[in-house]
């Protein structure tokens, strides 16, 4: 067994995730939403093929909406392999019947991704030309001149996607002020690094969720770009508790640190449409077609229509 039939395994996972949350979606229901997911998500990856293990799983608001760290989901013989997933990334768009709600999945060998227990990470996401450029410890207006130096572009040409929070009001202004395009996006910076890895925009920059992070940097693995990301705790007690388990705010994480293979998988389907992939389309009265992303080092960027 090898971690491209995990991937494939994955690709149903993420197919009848979407499925299940699609009475939601409109809906207004956040908490239903999420629990529909991930109970959804928990018993596919139960039929996955060898021994798989949560390292990161979704957030939410009680243990029946979230598939913990820890949690042994696929206890078969053969490969074994870990997880880091998020059964419906950007749940207000859902929701709300908005672009970019998606469910994710992604896989390596055991002991290759980055297990922290950290909430928020500062990253910077660029595609395989601009790799090189990009320095987490340098400032934003230093990386955005080495980026369109790597790119060829002028400044002015570079679209820098960001998360549309108020702790970014100040790195909105500088990149403003730098003279770059920028995009906001309202929730889910997975999608904001597919826009990246994908050629849409050419850098992603800011503070947003650590497990996102670890999502991110295992697309950037397949899809041939690259990222560097540092935790950064947004309260005393985040702090604390990195620090209790022996984490390092502020220390430079590069891609490398955040999964330690090129063997890994990253599987996403759309549960509304993104720029990237459609939403399920009813095929008759009791099937739907999803659209996918399936990325592994052997099959970058295989886009996927699933019945």
């Amino acid at each position: 067994m090898s971690i491209e039939q995990v991937a494939h395994g994955l690709l149903n996972v993420t197919h009848h995730t979407a499925i299940a949350c699609l009475p939601w979606v409109g809906g207004g229901d956040e908490n239903a939403a999420r629990q529909a997911a991930t109970e959804a998500m928990r018993q596919r990856l139960g039929q996955v093929s060898g021994s798989g293990r949560i390292v990161i799983g979704g957030s939410g608001s009680d243990d029946a909406s979230t598939l913990s760290p820890g949690e042994l989901v696929s206890a078969g013989p053969g490969f074994r392999f870990e997880l880091a997933v998020n059964p419906i990334e950007d749940i207000k768009a859902c929701v709300r019947d908005a672009q970019g709600a998606m469910t994710v999945a992604a896989a390596a060998a055991t002991g290759s991704l980055y297990d922290t227990t950290g909430r928020y990470m500062n990253k910077l996401v660029v595609g395989s030309a601009a790799a090189p450029a990009i320095d987490i410890t340098a400032s934003i207006e230093k990386n955005v001149v080495a980026v369109s130096a790597a790119l060829d572009k002028l400044v002015t040409e570079l679209s820098v996607v960001v998360l549309d929070r108020p702790r970014h009001r100040n790195l909105v202004q500088d990149l403003k002020t730098i003279g770059c395009r920028v995009r906001l996006i309202p929730d889910g910076d997975v999608v904001g690094a597919l826009n990246v890895l994908s050629g849409e925009a050419d850098m992603l920059a800011g503070i947003g969720g650590a497990a996102e992070g670890v999502l991110a940097a295992c697309a950037a693995r397949c899809l041939g770009g690259s990222m560097q990301a540092m935790l950064e705790p947004q309260s005393e007690s985040e702090l604390k508790q990195l620090i209790e388990h022996g984490e390092q705010p502020g220390l430079p994480l590069p891609l490398e640190h955040l999964v330690a293979t090129d063997d890994c998988c990253f599987v996403v389907t759309a549960v509304t449409d993104t720029p990237m992939l459609r939403a399920p389309r009813r095929t008759d009265r009791n099937a739907w077609s999803t659209h996918s992303l399936l990325a592994t080092a052997a099959q970058p960027g295989l886009l996927v229509e699933t019945d």
